[in-house]
């Protein structure tokens, strides 16, 4: 929702000046510097500008530096056997059946369908976990 709000013409990419903004609102100190570090790290089309795809990589490594992408897909791996979905594969509905219904922060059902709609599924509603934290963590 942040990164709609900044993407201020919708073209759905925003540029250095917006990321440093974007960062400040979601509380993530950093300089002009390190801002111009983040993105050439994932503005691979170097054109000056990221889009969400892009931005998510970005803060799945600022936010969550310390988690491995073997931590991650061990965590999957939980939804995996829950939904009985083959080897490094999660069937979307189980993902979100378990984010929407248990833990303790319960998320609502329009943002975790939001969320898990940003992983590539197949017409069963297959996701490859392993496929996409690789992709997130090695971008």
């Amino acid at each position: 929702e942040i990164f709609q709000l900044l993407d201020r013409d919708k073209g759905g990419t925003i540029t250095e000046a917006e990321l440093g903004e974007l960062l400040k609102i979601i509380g993530i100190d950093s300089s002009q510097e390190e801002v111009g570090l983040m993105m050439r790290q994932v503005d691979k089309d170097h054109s000056g500008e990221i889009d969400f795809e892009e931005f998510a990589i970005l803060m799945t490594r600022r936010v969550c530096p310390n988690y491995t992408s073997s931590q991650i897909k061990f965590a999957f791996k939980v939804f995996q056997d829950a939904s009985g979905s083959p080897s490094g594969k999660v069937n979307v509905d189980t993902l979100v059946q378990y984010l929407t219904l248990h833990g303790s922060d319960k998320l609502n059902t329009e943002r975790v369908r939001k969320l898990v709609g940003q992983m590539d599924s197949d017409p069963e509603g297959i996701v490859n976990y392993v496929e996409y934290v690789d992709m997130m963590m090695h971008w």
